[in-house]
């Protein structure tokens, strides 16, 4: 391969010298010896330069399938790579490997392989695909639906995915923030299992689980006697997480006392169990995660700012459901998928009803409460689809009406009783309050609350 070929394919990647090294698995300074042709580029390299491209090259065609994708026979369907991918049957690695009759061969049989395989010939060559009319597909309902177990297609996840797969390949910090229930923990699985890593441990621990006596012990582990009940010397979270990733959760409830001990363990990857004096090192990646406007905890001096710097590296800002609604059906799919599987009902779907009762509601508890009322509408439909009245809301919208009419019904005798009471002692207020059994400045407040009023005809001359 040419130099000029080499700024080609890394122009077309989109990649830095040092992101491209990372992909290559070599050093930032070979990169540049190959952009000045100093070198030869060798053979493996340039395999992995076409597999990366082909990759590329690939999520195109699935972003963008034939419009007649749905309504393709089988057997038109086999030979379309864009239905391969939209199927997720073709899996593209960074490590070239495209089946698993081409996993374990040398690099230059690889390459060959793959270069004549005529999926790949009909990426490389768009004008070999399948015509796409775009005026003609729905889009929506084409593109990539799913990336590493996250169910989402709006543009706004659509800008997450493409930052976890740049981040992926680093040893970055990464802080994930969004609502409660947006699917932190999920970006973070993605993230380690995109990278280097993903062989190694993926440690996760909720902060704010922890009480601030413990949780120095949960991180960092103990020696035996540390304190009462430490019977036996244990590994901390950071311990078992060595040559892996781990995963703070809800960053931001974490005492200034655990924050100090936090940052000085993430600039040196170094700490003693609590008790001991032995120094661990470790090699890890840090993700965070926290429900909580971290930059306002800041300025309210509730959160150290150079620990949030240290661990704000590169933020991940996870969208609220309601400002995503085109995601709701998907993921209302996505549930009830696995949910009537679990069951063994046969549901086919949800009833338009539902579905707009679905789509109209806010979701504050995001994908989670999603969740959870798919699971409640499946364990209680009796039809063949998800109905309005599967859902929670109609119970919530029944008892909500009951209980104002209780209320109101409470409210009346209230009224009538305390009536009756100041009328049969003449609407003499002090009598009233202590055969009430309360106070004067009570029924006072009764009085004004339930609206009573003295009617002239009973007033004594």
């Amino acid at each position: 391969m040419k130099t000029s070929e080499f700024l080609v394919f890394r122009n077309r990647l989109h990649k830095t010298p040092s992101q491209l090294a990372q992909l290559l698995g070599v050093s930032e300074q070979l990169v540049h010896t190959y952009e000045t042709g100093e070198i030869q580029i060798s053979e493996e390299h340039e395999g992995r330069l076409y597999f990366l491209l082909s990759r590329m090259l690939s999520e195109d065609v699935a972003r963008q399938p034939c419009w007649k994708i749905k309504n393709c026979s089988n057997e038109k369907k086999l030979n379309c790579p864009a239905w391969e991918f939209q199927s997720g049957r073709i899996c593209w690695l960074i490590d070239g490997t495209v089946c698993e009759g081409n996993q374990n061969k040398p690099w230059p049989e690889k390459w060959k392989t793959c270069r004549e395989c005529p999926v790949i010939e009909s990426i490389a060559h768009p004008a070999k695909r399948h015509p796409i009319q775009m005026a003609e597909v729905a889009f929506q309902d084409n593109v990539i639906s799913q990336f590493e177990q996250i169910v989402g297609k709006d543009p706004k996840m659509q800008v997450v995915y493409r930052l976890i797969e740049d981040v992926a390949i680093t040893n970055t910090t990464v802080m994930v923030q969004g609502e409660s229930g947006t699917g932190k923990e999920l970006v973070a699985r993605a993230i380690h299992r995109l990278s280097p890593r993903k062989d190694n441990p993926f440690i996760v621990i909720n902060c704010s689980a922890f009480p601030e006596t413990l949780l120095e012990s949960e991180l960092f582990g103990h020696e035996k006697g540390a304190f009462t009940g430490a019977t036996k010397t244990r590994a901390g979270r950071f311990e078992q997480a060595d040559k892996g990733t781990i995963f703070l959760d809800e960053i931001g409830d974490i005492s200034p006392q655990a924050q100090v001990k936090l940052l000085r363990v993430l600039q040196t990857q170094k700490f003693k169990r609590l008790g001991g004096d032995e120094i661990i090192s470790v090699d890890i990646r840090v993700i965070t995660a926290s429900n909580k406007n971290l930059k306002k905890e800041v300025l309210n001096n509730k959160f150290r700012s150079d620990l949030f710097y240290r661990l704000n590296v590169i933020p991940v800002f996870l969208p609220a459901l309601r400002s995503k609604p085109n995601d709701i059906p998907l993921l209302a799919a996505h549930f009830l998928g696995r949910f009537k599987d679990e069951t063994g009902k046969n549901l086919q779907g949800f009833s338009p009803a539902a579905m707009r009762q679905l789509l109209i509601y806010n979701w504050p508890g995001n994908i989670r409460e999603l969740e959870h009322c798919i699971q409640y509408a499946v364990t209680l439909a009796k039809g063949d689809q998800i109905e309005g009245h599967d859902l929670p809301f109609a119970n919530e919208e029944l008892f909500a009406q009951t209980t104002t009419e209780i209320d109101d019904s409470l409210i009346a005798n209230e009224k009538r009783h305390i009536i009756h009471m100041l009328e049969s002692n003449s609407w003499n207020k002090k009598v009233t309050a202590r055969r009430l059994g309360i106070s004067r400045s009570s029924l006072y407040e009764k009085i004004k609350r339930l609206g009573i009023f003295q009617n002239p005809e009973t007033l004594q001359p």
